[in-house]
């Protein structure tokens, strides 16, 4: 029982790892595709993401009565949502000196709903190493 839960605990621990780094390579496409003014990115949202169909899927059969995976999903979403709402700025306006604000505002939201998504993930994390399995 004790090697499936420190199994169990490295599989989950690694996971967040990757879906970590998904997050951060898109952040850096999105600010490499906002700043040269010629986004090729496709929309990905938090539900087609890795980290968005394991939320619906898998996430939700073995978490939903964890309150740190229900809050998860409204930072999850923004980060995307302020992502992909600079894409759009830029591919439908260009990037035009009185739109900076609003995409550097954008940017720091997409920044802080990053932060919060990455804290809650760790907690899952912790949570569920701290957890017992019981016989």
């Amino acid at each position: 029982q004790n090697t499936a839960h420190l199994s169990y605990s490295l599989e989950l621990a690694n996971f967040v790892s990757l879906v970590k780094a998904d997050h951060i390579s898109f952040k850096s496409a999105t600010y490499r595709e906002v700043l040269s003014q010629t986004p090729q990115l496709a929309s990905v949202t938090h539900s087609t993401c890795r980290l968005g169909k394991w939320y619906e899927d898998e996430g939700a059969k073995a978490f939903t009565g964890l309150k740190q995976f229900k809050d998860i999903d409204a930072p999850h979403k923004n980060v995307h949502h302020y992502a992909n709402k600079n894409i759009q700025e830029v591919v439908e306006n260009g990037l035009s000196s009185d739109k900076i604000d609003e995409l550097v505002e954008n940017f720091t939201k997409m920044e802080e709903s990053s932060t919060q998504l990455f804290n809650l993930l760790d907690e899952i994390v912790e949570k569920k190493s701290n957890d017992r399995v019981t016989a």
